[in-house]
């Protein structure tokens, strides 16, 4: 099929262009667009027709898991981690995770709440199975612990949208709402998937001290599942912006998921989180102590906050000749922020 005509999305940008072969990825590409109809003919010379896409919401929710997994990985993960192809082994266990049709119903309707905590779901998730899969957890074990991080946070479908989208900090009474959403993800959950499952969502958000809530669990009472998503749900929420805080640099973040080991998270998940979590994505502009600013261009697994940089600009950000900057053998050089992921 080729498309007769341009085809635009709401703010006018062309989409595909006329004359384009519209194979499965280009009508993948325009179902996630909302587009339910195109005007297309077979070969050159032909009369076109107008033809009807699908919109299924399961199988769009499927195909945009399958875009955020994938990128979260590569963002998120690191490529060299102890365990050999780490990031082809957590491909294949989301492959497994996203074939489960009532998962893919809950992450629906997560997606109606907003892209915020859909996104975050799908790195929580990322990163919770690269850390369970580092710390020699098997197959099965992985798809749950997959499934319970994607849905933990699946009681905020039953927040008032108000609520959800609050702006600032909360009052008490609004605080003890929230927490809620711990208890009304377990209900529904527990009579849709496995127990282990359901108990990502009520535990999520118990810490090591029992400073934690709805139960205020300590460490050795809370489920595995749910000790490995909260480092991971922690993690990717101090690298958010609020509008009450600025997002953490990422040697920020680690630092204080590093630093609250054996106080509010289980050490041996941090270690583990700690060998597989990149803390600098190739690909990110950063800037050094000494104002000058460049590309991370490689890392290592031992020393991920002293990445390879390709310097780019000089501290006044005029273009420089470019220069390859190992940190970790330059021990006065350090980042001091990330200009762009």
């Amino acid at each position: 099929m080729i498309a007769t005509k341009d085809i635009y999305n709401s703010e006018g940008k062309v989409l595909i262009a006329k004359g384009v072969k519209l194979t499965e990825r280009y009508l993948n590409r325009l179902k996630n667009f909302n587009i339910t109809e195109i005007e297309v003919r077979e070969e050159p010379g032909d009369v076109g027709e107008t033809i009807a896409l699908s919109l299924d919401p399961i199988t769009l929710t499927r195909d945009e898991l399958e875009l955020l997994v994938n990128q979260s990985i590569r963002r998120l993960i690191k490529p060299d981690a102890k365990k050999q192809d780490l990031r082809l082994l957590v491909e294949e266990v989301f492959e497994e995770i996203l074939r489960d049709h009532a998962l893919l119903n809950v992450m629906f309707k997560i997606k109606l709440t907003g892209d915020t905590t859909f996104f975050h779901a799908v790195q929580v998730a990322v990163l919770s199975v690269s850390t369970g899969m580092q710390m020699e957890l098997g197959k099965t074990p992985l798809v749950q612990l997959g499934k319970a991080a994607l849905m933990c946070d699946f009681g905020k479908c039953f927040l008032d949208r108000e609520l959800l989208h609050h702006i600032g900090t909360y009052d008490a009474r609004q605080a003890t709402m929230m927490h809620e959403h711990t208890i009304a993800g377990y209900m529904f959950l527990k009579n849709e998937f496995a127990e282990e499952i359901a108990l990502g969502a009520l535990q999520h958000h118990e810490r090591f001290n029992g400073s934690g809530y709805p139960q205020h669990l300590h460490n050795d009472k809370m489920h595995l599942y749910a000790r490995i998503i909260s480092v991971s749900d922690v993690y990717m929420a101090l690298r958010s912006h609020r509008a009450y805080r600025a997002a953490y640099q990422p040697y920020e973040a680690i630092e204080y998921i590093l630093g609250a080991g054996d106080y509010l998270f289980d050490s041996r998940v941090v270690n583990s989180f700690n060998e597989i979590v990149i803390i600098y994505p190739l690909g990110s502009v950063v800037q050094l102590n000494d104002g000058r600013a460049g590309l991370v261009t490689g890392t290592r697994a031992t020393y991920s906050q002293r990445p390879e940089i390709t310097l780019m600009f000089d501290k006044q950000m005029m273009p420089i000749q470019h220069d390859v900057m190992d940190l970790t053998v330059h021990p006065t050089a350090f980042i001091t922020r990330v200009l762009h992921e």
